[in-house]
């Protein structure tokens, strides 16, 4: 091998390792950048359970404001009306868990009595006979009885009466209804509002 191929080997080498020294620098700066990115979404990550646990402070005491002391009344007296944003926070806790209330008035007496704790729950699916907590046209909450359904403008409405009132409420729309009272219910609760809804299609 001639001197000149010998140096034109080497040239050779030292291009390869300038290429190789620009492929780890590169790689550096990726991994770099990939570090920037993982810390920025750690970043975001921590940001969102912040915001979750604020949410979940500002659920709690919006609750502690509203579940606790507030009292539903299932007659047209005390207390005053919720305010539709207030209405939505109280049911969004329901929808999380049970809302403790005391109930005021005694239309579902014997079976709740006037100053009785209740639990209230959301569910899927509610029965003829279940006791439901709904907020009224008048902004009260209310505990009544579920007697069935009725076609309310595209939908369907809620047709509730109290066990001890002489006739049924007005339609209640989907969106009012709060959850309802979670208690077990007799056979006879449920084919007594059942046949309270045959009397009123049958009217």
């Amino acid at each position: 091998m001639t001197l000149h191929a010998v140096k034109i080997n080497l040239h050779a080498c030292e291009t390869t390792l300038h290429a190789i020294e620009m492929t780890l620098h590169a790689s550096e700066v990726i991994l770099n950048a990939l570090g920037m990115t993982l810390n920025a979404c750690k970043v975001i990550l921590h940001a969102c359970k912040a915001i979750s646990h604020a949410s979940k402070v500002v659920l709690n005491a919006i609750g502690s404001i509203l579940a606790v002391p507030y009292s539903i009344s299932p007659m047209l007296s005390p207390p005053a009306p919720l305010r539709l944003a207030h209405f939505d926070a109280l049911r969004d806790l329901a929808r999380e868990g049970p809302v403790e209330v005391t109930v005021r008035g005694s239309c579902m007496a014997p079976r709740i009595a006037d100053g009785e704790r209740v639990r209230i729950v959301a569910a899927r699916v509610y029965l003829p006979g279940d006791v439901v907590a709904f907020q009224a046209g008048d902004g009260r909450l209310r505990v009544h009885r579920l007697l069935g359904y009725r076609p309310w403008g595209r939908g369907i409405a809620l047709v509730t009466q109290g066990d001890r009132c002489p006739c049924h409420d007005g339609a209640i729309p989907l969106d009012c209804l709060l959850g309802r009272i979670a208690q077990p219910v007799r056979l006879a609760d449920r084919l007594r509002a059942v046949l309270a809804a045959l009397r009123l299609v049958l009217r």
